[in-house]
């Protein structure tokens, strides 16, 4: 009960910090390096503009140019030699949180 309950309380803090809704919450998992990595999730997720547009107090979603430019190496990244211990991090390794 108090994992679900400080999960619950985490979740609306983030929530009122930095102004996410749920779409953001479920496409922002695509963004773990085996996710972003995986060709398979491209089948689920096979455009970063979904996640871009409820991100808009990140990114504008009017810089056509940007979006587009992101979107382009989200396509190409499954396709791109990484290590495989790349797939092995989270999220927070690469923004310097762990």
């Amino acid at each position: 009960m108090r994992c679900r309950s400080f999960l619950s309380t985490a979740s609306a803090e983030v929530r009122k910090r930095w102004e996410v809704d749920d779409k953001m919450m479920l496409n922002i998992r695509f963004l773990s390096p085996r996710q972003a990595l995986s060709l398979r999730a491209r089948d689920i997720c096979p455009s970063i503009t979904p996640l871009v547009q409820s991100a808009s107090n990140i990114i504008s979603i009017d810089d056509l140019e940007l979006v587009q430019a992101l979107d382009d190496q989200w396509r190409r990244l499954p396709l791109v030699t990484i290590p495989e211990e790349i797939t092995k991090k989270t999220i927070l390794t690469f923004s310097g949180e762990n």
